[in-house]
């Protein structure tokens, strides 16, 4: 069976690199082998924010990525209740070493109005695929009349 032939039948990978190591086959079937492992969108997850609600001068955002070919970069953005932009959380990480990496930024949620925001993580990897995940978040700060 030809590599093409194994592919259009959705062979899995492992049996594919297999007979490639078997057969000794080299050129297109190791790219074959190459395209399917790179097909994959980077895994994302969010580290460290697991509090819905939030307050202070140094809230910590932070996610995890992680890829086959390796991460190119990685980015928090934070938008308000009706999912428009207000804040970039730190500079997003970018030529970034390795094929995982953790990305964290602070932020003073007393620069932003109390009420819910949306916390968008991304990463992309080497290959140009990205994946972007979304939390949502509330920051509740102390006002000047929460004292009296």
């Amino acid at each position: 069976m030809k590599v093409q032939e194994m592919l259009s039948k959705k062979v899995s990978l492992s049996f594919l690199f297999a007979v490639v190591v078997v057969l000794g086959l080299t050129g297109s079937a190791a790219y074959a082998v190459e395209a399917v492992e790179d097909a994959l969108r980077p895994s994302v997850v969010f580290t460290g924010t697991s509090k819905a609600l939030v307050s202070g001068t140094k809230v910590e955002l932070g996610i995890n990525a992680y890829d086959a070919s390796g991460i190119d970069r990685m980015a928090i953005n934070i938008h308000d209740a009706d999912r428009d932009f207000v804040l970039n959380c730190g500079n997003a990480a970018r030529n970034i070493e390795g094929k995982s990496h953790t990305y964290t930024c602070k932020f003073d949620s007393t620069r932003l109005p109390n009420g819910s925001y949306e916390v968008r993580a991304g990463a992309k990897d080497d290959k140009g695929l990205n994946r972007t995940i979304s939390q949502w978040i509330t920051i509740q700060n102390e006002t000047s009349n929460d004292n009296k």
